[in-house]
Parts: C-alpha cells; structure tokens; sequence
C-alpha cells in the first residue's frame, strides 16, 4: 500500500515538474506554474516545519515587540512626533485585542522616560540585540520558506536591520503627515462637502492603515530574504498579510 502511495506520488511530483519537450501554451503554462506553487505549499505546510517556525516566530516576537517598538518610535520623539505615536501604534496592535492596549501602554511610558545617558551603553546595547535577533528570526524564517540556505553577511544583516528599524517608522510617519496635510487644505475639504467625493476620500482614509500595513509586509518581503524577490509576488503576500493582520 505504501509503495503503491509513493509510486503514486512520485508520478504526480515528475507530471509536476517535469519539463515539456516542446513550449506549451500560455494557459497551460500558467496552469503548471500556479499547481507547482499549491504543491510547494503543501509540501511544507504537511512537513510541519512552517507550523514550527511560525510558532517560533511567535514566541520571539512575543519577547521582543516592546523593545523592537520602543527602538524604532523613539527615533521619532526626535523628529517632534511623539503625540501621534500613542494613536499609531493602538491602530497598529488592534488586531491583539485587549493586550494590545497594555503593549501601546508600556511602550509609551518607555519611550517618555527614555534617556540614553541613564539607560547607559549596556542597556541601549541590550535594547539593539533584542530587536535585531527579532529580525534575524523574521530573516531566518523567510530564508527557510524560500529554501535559502545560507544568510545574509553579518554586516550586510547589520546595515539592512538599523534602516528596517529606523528608517521605516519615519517614513510611515511622514506617509501619515502627507496625508493629513493634504487633508486639511481648504480646496480639499471644500471638495469633501460634494457627496461623491467626500465619501472617495473618508473611504481613502479608512483604508490607509491597510495600505500602510500592506506596504510594511511587503517591504519586507522584498527586503530581508537573502534572494532577489520579484516585487509582484512580493506585493501578494503583502497583501495577504496585510489584509490579514487588519481584519484578524
């Protein structure tokens, strides 16, 4: 029986994979592509090492969401933002339910009370390893779903984690900034008051936490596998993710 089972499927994984003698047409060459990505899927989802890594990824991120926060928000107290990131950040973890609010809560009072020359270099050194070995977790466990088998170089992990960690709150931000801007020029919020258009633009607004969300997942899709991802596929699973992470 179990030979017949692995006749069978060995059959099944050659009509997969196996590479025609003459061009097939498009529709049958799309078919083959998409039937090749749910077997991949499959293969991994049924060998359990996904379910292993998204429970690991979890238990890190669990340990290391306050720091990593806290790292990448205070860059923005300096930068004169620090009362939009309390309403930011609650719109951000709404998906985590009550606990979420506790997280923004301890974020904002580490970040009020951050003073780099109390914290002292031990501390702010304990604060950067916290948030980059989240990141080389995120690293690790995308490399494994793209079947990379070595990372990235230390200093190249170095570079990319600071400007994922640093970078990415400022210009989220200022995406936030643009937009309210924009939002409050008098033609625009004279256009607002026709029917058609106000509803286009409170639509707009409703879903920029999505685009935004959508935009981080695929940034790092793109980003921190240590492959070149081509930007289309990457935008799919950014907005999975994305839509995902909104609506859960």
């Amino acid at each position: 029986m179990k030979q017949n089972a692995k006749a069978l499927y060995g059959r099944f994984e050659k009509s997969v994979w196996g590479v025609a003698e003459t061009p097939l047409p498009l529709w049958k060459e799309r078919a083959q592509r998409g039937l090749r990505t749910v077997f991949i899927l499959t293969r991994d989802l049924v060998g359990g090492q996904l379910t292993l890594r998204a429970m690991s990824l979890v238990y890190t991120t669990l340990l290391s969401i306050v720091p990593l926060l806290a790292l990448s928000f205070s860059v923005l107290k300096a930068f004169g933002v620090y009362n939009q990131i309390e309403p930011m950040l609650l719109k951000f973890v709404e998906p985590l339910g009550e606990k979420g609010d506790e997280i923004v809560h301890q974020i904002s009072i580490f970040i009020e009370k951050m003073n780099v020359g109390v914290l002292g270099a031990l501390g702010l050194t304990l604060l950067l390893y916290t948030a980059i070995s989240l990141m080389q977790k995120i690293e690790e466990s995308l490399n494994f779903i793209w079947h990379i088998p070595h990372p990235r170089p230390l200093a190249d992990r170095f570079s990319r984690y600071l400007s994922v960690l640093l970078v990415g709150p400022i210009l989220v931000f200022s995406a936030l900034g643009i937009t309210a801007s924009v939002m409050n020029i008098e033609t625009v919020r004279d256009l607002m008051e026709i029917n058609i258009l106000g509803q286009a633009m409170q639509a707009i607004s409703r879903l920029t936490p999505y685009f935004l969300v959508t935009a981080a997942f695929t940034f790092i899709y793109l980003f921190i596998p240590n492959s070149r991802v081509r930007v289309v596929p990457a935008l799919i699973g950014g907005v999975a993710g994305g839509f995902a992470w909104q609506t859960a």
